[in-house]
Protein backbone atom coordinates (compact mmCIF):
# COMPACT_ATOMS: atom_id res chain seq x y z
CA UNK A 1 0.00 0.00 0.00
CA UNK A 2 2.68 2.26 0.85
CA UNK A 3 4.81 1.48 -2.34
CA UNK A 4 1.72 2.22 -4.74
CA UNK A 5 1.47 5.53 -2.31
CA UNK A 6 5.07 6.34 -3.09
CA UNK A 7 5.04 5.25 -6.72
CA UNK A 8 1.65 7.38 -7.46
CA UNK A 9 3.05 10.55 -6.33
CA UNK A 10 6.34 10.10 -8.01
CA UNK A 11 4.92 8.80 -11.25
CA UNK A 12 1.19 10.33 -11.47
CA UNK A 13 -1.08 8.59 -14.23
CA UNK A 14 -3.52 10.95 -16.46
CA UNK A 15 -6.72 9.51 -18.13
CA UNK A 16 -6.21 8.88 -21.73
CA UNK A 17 -9.51 11.14 -22.38
CA UNK A 18 -9.56 13.59 -19.76
CA UNK A 19 -6.54 13.98 -18.60
CA UNK A 20 -7.59 13.92 -14.90
CA UNK A 21 -4.97 12.81 -12.86
CA UNK A 22 -5.53 9.48 -10.95
CA UNK A 23 -6.41 6.69 -13.44
CA UNK A 24 -5.42 5.48 -16.81
CA UNK A 25 -9.16 5.41 -17.28
CA UNK A 26 -11.06 7.14 -15.25
CA UNK A 27 -14.65 5.50 -14.15
CA UNK A 28 -16.23 8.90 -15.40
CA UNK A 29 -15.11 8.06 -19.01
CA UNK A 30 -15.58 4.79 -18.95
CA UNK A 31 -19.35 5.30 -17.77
CA UNK A 32 -20.25 7.07 -20.85
CA UNK A 33 -19.48 4.05 -22.95
CA UNK A 34 -21.53 1.08 -22.43
CA UNK A 35 -18.98 -1.86 -22.19
CA UNK A 36 -20.86 -5.70 -23.75
CA UNK A 37 -19.87 -8.11 -25.60
CA UNK A 38 -18.42 -7.54 -28.97
CA UNK A 39 -19.32 -11.21 -30.90
CA UNK A 40 -18.49 -11.74 -34.20
CA UNK A 41 -17.94 -14.87 -37.26
CA UNK A 42 -14.31 -15.43 -36.65
CA UNK A 43 -14.03 -14.95 -40.62
CA UNK A 44 -15.68 -12.03 -42.08
CA UNK A 45 -16.08 -10.04 -38.79
CA UNK A 46 -19.88 -10.09 -39.11
CA UNK A 47 -21.91 -9.06 -35.82
CA UNK A 48 -23.63 -12.27 -34.63
CA UNK A 49 -23.35 -14.33 -32.16
CA UNK A 50 -20.08 -15.08 -31.98
CA UNK A 51 -19.77 -18.38 -34.09
CA UNK A 52 -18.38 -19.11 -37.48
CA UNK A 53 -20.97 -18.25 -40.29
CA UNK A 54 -21.80 -20.72 -42.89
CA UNK A 55 -20.09 -18.64 -45.42
CA UNK A 56 -17.08 -18.58 -43.77
CA UNK A 57 -17.10 -22.03 -43.13
CA UNK A 58 -13.70 -23.92 -44.67
CA UNK A 59 -12.11 -20.49 -44.50
CA UNK A 60 -11.15 -20.54 -40.62
CA UNK A 61 -9.92 -22.63 -38.23
CA UNK A 62 -11.32 -20.53 -35.28
CA UNK A 63 -15.06 -21.61 -33.86
CA UNK A 64 -15.88 -18.46 -32.18
CA UNK A 65 -14.75 -14.95 -31.43
CA UNK A 66 -15.93 -12.63 -28.60
CA UNK A 67 -13.36 -9.55 -27.42
CA UNK A 68 -14.42 -7.26 -24.32
CA UNK A 69 -13.91 -3.96 -26.33
CA UNK A 70 -14.44 -2.81 -29.58
CA UNK A 71 -11.07 -1.08 -31.19
CA UNK A 72 -10.84 2.13 -33.19
CA UNK A 73 -7.71 3.91 -34.37
CA UNK A 74 -7.15 7.04 -32.26
CA UNK A 75 -9.84 6.00 -29.98
CA UNK A 76 -8.73 5.46 -25.81
CA UNK A 77 -8.74 1.96 -26.20
CA UNK A 78 -6.26 1.79 -28.74
CA UNK A 79 -3.95 4.47 -27.04
CA UNK A 80 -4.13 2.64 -23.86
CA UNK A 81 -3.05 -1.15 -25.34
CA UNK A 82 -0.07 0.88 -27.48
CA UNK A 83 0.62 2.18 -24.32
CA UNK A 84 0.58 -1.04 -22.15
CA UNK A 85 2.52 -3.29 -24.70
CA UNK A 86 4.71 -0.78 -26.03
CA UNK A 87 5.25 2.04 -22.86
CA UNK A 88 6.04 -0.25 -20.27
CA UNK A 89 2.61 0.68 -18.94
CA UNK A 90 1.91 -2.54 -17.23
CA UNK A 91 -0.22 -1.04 -14.79
CA UNK A 92 -2.67 -0.84 -17.13
CA UNK A 93 -3.80 -4.38 -16.93
CA UNK A 94 -5.93 -3.27 -13.97
CA UNK A 95 -8.17 -1.02 -16.22
CA UNK A 96 -8.75 -4.51 -18.52
CA UNK A 97 -9.35 -6.59 -15.05
CA UNK A 98 -12.16 -4.31 -14.60
CA UNK A 99 -13.27 -4.68 -18.37
CA UNK A 100 -13.28 -8.13 -18.50
CA UNK A 101 -15.01 -8.50 -14.86
CA UNK A 102 -17.86 -6.68 -15.55
CA UNK A 103 -18.28 -8.43 -19.13
CA UNK A 104 -17.19 -11.86 -18.66
CA UNK A 105 -20.48 -12.74 -17.26
CA UNK A 106 -22.21 -12.65 -20.69
CA UNK A 107 -19.37 -14.85 -22.33
CA UNK A 108 -21.25 -18.05 -23.18
CA UNK A 109 -18.46 -20.32 -22.00
CA UNK A 110 -17.94 -24.41 -22.73
CA UNK A 111 -18.01 -26.33 -19.20
CA UNK A 112 -13.96 -26.56 -19.74
CA UNK A 113 -11.17 -25.63 -21.97
CA UNK A 114 -7.84 -25.07 -21.77
CA UNK A 115 -6.70 -21.21 -21.77
CA UNK A 116 -3.76 -20.61 -24.38
CA UNK A 117 -2.17 -17.35 -24.75
CA UNK A 118 -0.80 -16.04 -28.29
CA UNK A 119 2.94 -16.60 -27.77
CA UNK A 120 5.79 -13.76 -28.41
CA UNK A 121 8.92 -14.71 -29.46
CA UNK A 122 11.73 -15.15 -27.03
CA UNK A 123 13.49 -11.71 -27.74
CA UNK A 124 10.93 -9.90 -28.45
CA UNK A 125 9.39 -10.84 -24.59
CA UNK A 126 12.87 -9.90 -23.08
CA UNK A 127 12.66 -6.53 -24.91
CA UNK A 128 8.79 -6.05 -23.46
CA UNK A 129 9.39 -7.68 -20.43
CA UNK A 130 6.22 -9.29 -20.32
CA UNK A 131 3.67 -10.96 -22.84
CA UNK A 132 0.57 -8.90 -22.98
CA UNK A 133 -1.65 -11.84 -24.26
CA UNK A 134 -0.34 -14.03 -21.23
CA UNK A 135 -1.73 -11.27 -18.89
CA UNK A 136 -5.16 -11.06 -20.10
CA UNK A 137 -5.48 -14.61 -20.20
CA UNK A 138 -4.54 -14.87 -16.48
CA UNK A 139 -7.11 -11.97 -16.05
CA UNK A 140 -10.03 -14.12 -18.15
CA UNK A 141 -9.42 -17.36 -15.99
CA UNK A 142 -9.23 -15.48 -12.76
CA UNK A 143 -12.47 -13.79 -13.49
CA UNK A 144 -14.07 -16.83 -14.85
CA UNK A 145 -13.19 -19.00 -11.66
CA UNK A 146 -14.80 -16.09 -10.06
CA UNK A 147 -18.15 -15.92 -11.52
CA UNK A 148 -17.76 -19.56 -12.75
CA UNK A 149 -16.42 -21.65 -9.69
CA UNK A 150 -18.31 -24.87 -11.31
CA UNK A 151 -16.13 -24.68 -15.03
CA UNK A 152 -12.73 -26.10 -15.49
CA UNK A 153 -10.83 -23.98 -17.14
CA UNK A 154 -6.73 -24.76 -16.91
CA UNK A 155 -4.11 -22.05 -18.35
CA UNK A 156 -1.05 -23.68 -20.54
CA UNK A 157 0.68 -20.81 -21.55
CA UNK A 158 3.68 -23.40 -22.22
CA UNK A 159 1.36 -24.96 -25.25
CA UNK A 160 1.90 -23.10 -28.21
CA UNK A 161 5.70 -21.32 -28.70
CA UNK A 162 6.51 -19.08 -31.53
CA UNK A 163 9.98 -20.20 -33.33
CA UNK A 164 10.66 -17.01 -35.45
CA UNK A 165 10.10 -13.52 -35.05
CA UNK A 166 7.83 -12.00 -37.19
CA UNK A 167 7.16 -8.40 -38.52
CA UNK A 168 4.46 -6.41 -36.17
CA UNK A 169 1.40 -6.98 -37.98
CA UNK A 170 0.02 -3.73 -37.09
CA UNK A 171 1.86 -2.10 -40.10
CA UNK A 172 1.19 -5.01 -42.58
CA UNK A 173 -2.15 -5.37 -45.08
CA UNK A 174 -4.57 -8.22 -44.55
CA UNK A 175 -2.55 -10.75 -47.27
CA UNK A 176 1.28 -9.97 -45.33
CA UNK A 177 -0.31 -10.48 -41.94
CA UNK A 178 -1.10 -14.36 -42.92
CA UNK A 179 2.14 -14.39 -45.32
CA UNK A 180 3.93 -12.91 -42.28
CA UNK A 181 2.78 -15.44 -39.30
CA UNK A 182 2.61 -18.61 -41.89
CA UNK A 183 3.95 -21.67 -39.87
CA UNK A 184 5.63 -19.15 -36.96
CA UNK A 185 3.79 -21.43 -34.24
CA UNK A 186 4.61 -24.81 -33.44
CA UNK A 187 3.23 -26.97 -30.57
CA UNK A 188 5.36 -27.95 -27.96
CA UNK A 189 3.32 -31.37 -27.01
CA UNK A 190 2.16 -33.62 -29.33
CA UNK A 191 -1.89 -33.36 -28.67
CA UNK A 192 -4.07 -30.50 -26.84
CA UNK A 193 -7.52 -30.46 -25.37
CA UNK A 194 -10.47 -30.16 -27.46
CA UNK A 195 -11.34 -27.17 -26.59
CA UNK A 196 -9.27 -24.66 -26.77
CA UNK A 197 -9.55 -20.83 -25.45
CA UNK A 198 -6.79 -18.74 -27.60
CA UNK A 199 -6.13 -15.30 -25.98
CA UNK A 200 -4.77 -12.55 -28.04
CA UNK A 201 -4.60 -8.52 -27.11
CA UNK A 202 -6.10 -7.67 -30.42
CA UNK A 203 -8.23 -9.44 -32.94
CA UNK A 204 -7.48 -7.01 -36.26
CA UNK A 205 -7.68 -9.68 -39.26
CA UNK A 206 -7.66 -12.59 -37.76
CA UNK A 207 -4.59 -14.12 -38.88
CA UNK A 208 -2.36 -14.41 -35.68
CA UNK A 209 -4.97 -16.12 -34.36
CA UNK A 210 -6.61 -18.21 -37.03
CA UNK A 211 -2.54 -19.81 -37.56
CA UNK A 212 -2.53 -20.90 -34.08
CA UNK A 213 -5.83 -22.22 -34.47
CA UNK A 214 -4.31 -23.87 -37.64
CA UNK A 215 -1.56 -25.90 -35.33
CA UNK A 216 -4.03 -26.74 -32.21
CA UNK A 217 -6.42 -28.57 -34.93
CA UNK A 218 -3.69 -30.00 -36.21
CA UNK A 219 -2.99 -31.52 -32.95
CA UNK A 220 -6.42 -32.62 -31.92
CA UNK A 221 -8.36 -29.74 -30.83
CA UNK A 222 -11.99 -29.76 -31.74
CA UNK A 223 -13.23 -26.76 -30.92
CA UNK A 224 -11.52 -23.33 -30.80
CA UNK A 225 -12.39 -19.92 -29.12
CA UNK A 226 -10.75 -16.84 -29.88
CA UNK A 227 -11.15 -14.47 -26.99
CA UNK A 228 -9.95 -10.71 -26.87
CA UNK A 229 -9.48 -7.63 -25.32
CA UNK A 230 -10.44 -5.36 -28.09
CA UNK A 231 -11.62 -6.51 -31.40
CA UNK A 232 -11.28 -3.99 -34.81
CA UNK A 233 -14.38 -2.41 -35.96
Amino acid sequence: MHLKFIKDILFPVFCVECSAEGAFWCESCRAKRRHYLVARCPGCGKSNAGELCNHCCGFSYLDYSFAFLEYREKDPVAKLISDYKYNFAQDIAEVWQEIIGSTIKGLPLPDSAAVVPVPLFARRERERGFNQAEIIAEIICMQIKKYFPERKYCLNDRLLFRERPTAQQAKLSKTERETNVRDAFVLKSGSTDETVMLVDDVYTTGATLNECARVLKTAGAKTIYAVTLARAI
